[in-house]
């Protein structure tokens, strides 16, 4: 006497997969199946929704890394661009606080304009890095949005250094988050403080936003 496994069907588990169990009937979407106890109908639905439930993680994982690198990027964004206001105010008090040991050689606006376009290569080359490994997870249309999101919020920054009217880019921004936005707290924070809360109200960096 002997046993073996047979294949009777393949089950392909989406985020659209209904499975649950009424007593000794497992129900997976159309498919109704009798089992012998509780334990195995949980068993059993432990085995089919794993691989999807662990995938599913891991591409949540990623949505998180990109999520933390665009925030970073744009706040580090938002400090040069103050940087850069404090600097058409006030250039010699600008360069003094920010410049030391400089050569007569050196011209001290041309290289303080350097040093703060350095200081956005890390995090613009770890968001690049991030939204490489993005966009196969989420797709070209979301990844599309997810650009469209970056580009309004930075053109919202440099209207509020140039104390232009942000409503063009606020309106990208309101198509993309699907929501009305207030252009009427961002002109009364500094421009992080306003990229803050304007990535708290608009991003789109949510899985079950961008894994639908």
């Amino acid at each position: 006497m002997s046993s073996k496994i047979v294949i009777i069907g393949q089950i392909d588990y989406t985020d659209s997969t209904v499975v649950s169990s009424d007593g000794l009937k497992l129900r997976i979407d159309g498919l109704t199946f009798d089992v012998d106890s509780k334990q195995t109908a949980d068993s059993i639905i432990e085995i089919v929704t794993r691989p999807h439930r662990v995938e599913r993680t891991k591409r949540e994982k990623i949505i998180s890394s990109a999520d933390a690198s665009i925030l970073n990027f744009l706040l580090e964004r938002a400090k040069v661009i103050e940087d850069l206001d404090r600097l058409k105010l006030n250039p010699r008090e600008a360069t003094m606080l920010k410049l030391d040991n400089i050569s007569k050689s050196e011209d001290p606006l041309s290289l303080y304009k350097k040093r703060l376009t350095k200081s956005l290569s890390s995090p613009f080359n770890s968001m690049d890095s991030d939204l490489s490994t993005l966009k196969p997870t989420i797709g070209d249309a979301m990844m599309k949005r997810v650009y469209a999101m970056i580009y309004g919020i930075a053109a919202v920054q440099t209207a509020i250094l140039n104390g232009s009217d942000p409503a063009d880019s606020l309106s990208l921004l309101e198509k993309v988050a699907d929501k009305k936005l207030s252009a009427q707290s961002l002109s009364e924070s500094s421009i992080t403080e306003a990229t803050k809360k304007l990535y708290a109200e608009a991003s789109i960096m949510i899985p079950k936003i961008l894994l639908t």
